[in-house]
């Protein structure tokens, strides 16, 4: 779950308080498709249930459009001279009635439909008893949600009535389960000339109603070597690469996490250090894009006894095609890559093979 408003505030929503919004507001904010400030305006004739509808239906278009955040109780907006923009700044607006968590989340399910999951709300109280309220929504994993028989989506920092193409697309929309993977390092010992440091990767699908199919997971170390603990099958320590392949045929079903048990061995340089290395932990499913968690792995060794392992989280549960594309390369540059590489080995592979060494001949 994503942590929205640490973004903005530097810390989670539940700790957000008065002299937090007063700060935040002091300087110029607009709105945009996943923010939008709330103003209280006492001039709106409008009843108590038709202002608290207003907000709901901003939390539905949220849903349809990716998650965001309301801040209810923001300042008035201005425009701005000279660019023509709305501006939120300056003192509050805050609401002027008291709204329990359990009755706006009660609303939140009896009126949007189908009943959405991943909304936090809070609420600040201000003096005189006035109220600044924080939502946060969640992407939803099952859109598009109905408020008052309408489907509403974020248009130009606008909840709007969503076009039917808007709809269409969202029901078409293929649905995936939400893989995680993490790998965790106990304390190294040390043989000989060598590093010994136990890993134990986790799987986890945080979805709790569509199964992961066809799992498939790689570990792959970068500067050491790597085996298995349960069927003590020992890579080639020569290759700077070397890695695990597991395709696993079960599916991965929220709560019932896989889990693989291995070891890394490392060479002890001049006794005392090991080169720095990488562990990455790959992974991929049905509907469910290759994913790269990894790690950056730094060791000394002090003496026999005391042994300091360094294990650096480098990034978690990233797509791979944000990685490579952070490359600067073009998908083009990056297929004919791949492409000269493939043919490059295998033009050397298939001269050692015994059909190869028979045309050959």
């Amino acid at each position: 779950m994503i942590d929205m408003f640490s973004s903005l505030f530097g810390m989670p929503i539940d700790a957000i308080t008065e002299e937090d919004l007063i700060e935040y507001f002091k300087t110029d904010r607009q709105e945009s498709n996943t923010i939008e400030y709330k103003s209280y305006d006492k001039r709106d004739n409008a009843k108590e249930p038709e202002k608290i509808g207003k907000i709901i239906r901003s939390v539905a278009a949220m849903l349809n459009s990716g998650g965001g955040i309301v801040i209810w109780g923001a300042p008035q907006p201005t425009k701005d001279p000279t660019t023509g923009e709305h501006i939120v700044k300056g003192n509050l607006a805050p609401v002027e009635f008291s709204i329990g968590k359990d009755r706006f989340m009660g609303l939140i399910f009896s009126n949007v439909s189908p009943a959405p999951h991943g909304i936090r709300f809070e609420a600040v109280q201000l003096k005189g008893n006035k109220f600044v309220y924080l939502i946060e929504v969640q992407r939803s994993e099952y859109p598009p949600h109905q408020y008052d028989g309408r489907y509403y989506a974020r248009f130009d920092s606008l909840s709007k009535p969503a076009p039917h193409h808007f709809v269409e697309a969202l029901i078409k929309q293929v649905k995936q389960p939400a893989i995680q993977g993490y790998v965790e390092f106990g304390g190294s010992r040390q043989g000989g000339s060598h590093v010994v440091i136990p890993g134990m990767m986790y799987l986890f699908n945080l979805d709790r109603h569509i199964p992961a199919a066809n799992l498939f997971y790689e570990i792959r170390v970068a500067g050491a070597g790597l085996f298995l603990e349960d069927n003590m099958e020992i890579a080639d320590l020569t290759n700077p690469r070397a890695s695990l392949k597991i395709d696993d045929p079960r599916r991965l079903l929220n709560n019932m996490p896989v889990y693989r048990k291995f070891l890394i061995y490392a060479p002890l340089i001049y006794r005392r250090h090991i080169q720095n290395f990488t562990v990455d932990l790959t992974f991929w499913a049905d509907n469910v894009p290759l994913t790269i968690t990894r790690y950056k792995i730094s060791h000394t060794v002090q003496n026999e006894v005391h042994n300091q392992l360094n294990a650096e989280n480098a990034f978690e549960n990233r797509p791979a095609y944000e990685i490579t594309l952070e490359d600067g390369k073009s998908e083009q540059e990056i297929i004919r890559s791949l492409s000269s590489q493939g043919i490059k080995a295998f033009e050397w592979d298939f001269t050692r093979t015994p059909l190869g060494k028979r045309l050959l001949d």
